[in-house]
């Protein structure tokens, strides 16, 4: 069997298990939750692999290929639940004048329908889950997840010559 298809059937029965995860319970960090999902599928698979005699890969490069393809599908996806998950300014824009039908919506009503409820809350809330920040008494401060973020943001942006950002 093909290295990449291998891959994209593992992801795949990965992903089933993903849904099925959500509709029992949504975790709270969700980021934790899927990549662990997806890298025990991945052990599990592995370890599956070198127990028995059944070959899909010739060798241990073919090995280190397959699991390399699996590993971007991840990151991507990763990255991808991210933007989906949330509510966008962008989507949430779409959605509004979608809903609007015929009628349409002017920029003043699309800006009077988007607040801080819609499009910050939800946000901190998030950061507060994932543990990037933390809450004491009424204020909010950076924790490590939170500190490697803003360094993976600044480092990547400096990359790529843009500016610092803010």
């Amino acid at each position: 069997m093909n290295i990449i298809l291998t891959a994209v059937v593992l992801f795949v029965i990965s992903f089933l298990a993903h849904v099925i995860v959500w509709r029992i319970k949504k975790p709270n960090n969700h980021t934790v939750a899927l990549l662990g999902i997806y890298i025990l599928f991945l052990i599990v698979f592995v370890v599956f692999l070198k127990l028995t005699t059944f070959r899909i890969m010739n060798d241990y490069l073919d090995l280190a290929k397959f699991v390399s393809i699996y590993i971007m599908f991840l990151m991507a996806y990763v990255i991808s639940y991210s933007a989906i998950e949330a509510e966008s300014p962008t989507f949430l824009i779409i959605l509004l004048i979608n809903q609007s039908g015929k009628k349409g919506m002017t920029k003043g009503e699309i800006l009077g329908s988007l607040n801080n409820e819609n499009l910050i809350i939800p946000r901190i809330n998030d950061l507060l889950l994932s543990r990037a920040i933390i809450k004491k008494d009424t204020k909010l401060f950076i924790n490590s997840p939170g500190i490697l973020l803003v360094k993976l943001f600044i480092g990547f942006r400096k990359l790529l010559n843009l500016p610092k950002g803010g």
